[in-house]
Order: C-alpha cells, then structure tokens, then sequence
C-alpha cells in the first residue's frame, strides 16, 4: 500500500507565513497589536530612520560576531587541536 504524496506543504507553509507577519504590521501600523501594545512604525524619519536602525542592527551584529563569536570559536578549535597533539602525542609513545 502506497502512501500519497505530501504535496502543498510548502506553499502553505509560505501563505500562512506571510498572512501572519502581514497581519502583524498592519496591526503594529494601526498602533493596536495585541503582543506588543503601543508599537508604532513612524514614517516621518523615511528612509533615514530605517537606514540608521539598519546600520546600528550592523554594528551591533559585527560587534557580536568578532567580539564574542569568533574569540569562543578560536578557543575552541584551540581545545580540540591541543587535545588530538595530546592524543597524537599518546599513541605514538
């Protein structure tokens, strides 16, 4: 017994997806969103508020990246090249 194929999952997914983000900026527009009351989306800086919010979500985001991540990831690699010599040191003794 065959079982049918699983067809419009996608499409769905994408329509309810986009249905729902839609509705919550119309709503956030409006000024009456039920999850976060009293957000407003301000036209009157145009395109220069947005491109200003855009730069600091940049710089906070490089901040992170090169200020927390790449250091963990560094430190990690490190560990595991430290332990594999130590291993390799180990088996060839």
């Amino acid at each position: 017994m065959a079982v049918a194929p699983i067809t419009g999952m996608l499409r769905r997914g994408l329509v309810t997806d986009l249905a729902i983000a839609l509705g919550a900026f119309t709503r956030s527009i409006a000024g009456n969103d039920p999850i976060f009351p009293g957000l407003q989306i301000s036209y009157k800086g145009g395109i220069l508020a947005n491109s200003k919010i855009a730069g600091l979500g940049s710089i906070f985001g490089s901040l992170y990246w090169h200020g927390y991540h790449m250091p963990r990831t560094y430190a990690r690699d490190n560990f595991y090249r430290k332990l594999e010599q130590e291993r390799a040191a180990a088996r060839s003794v």
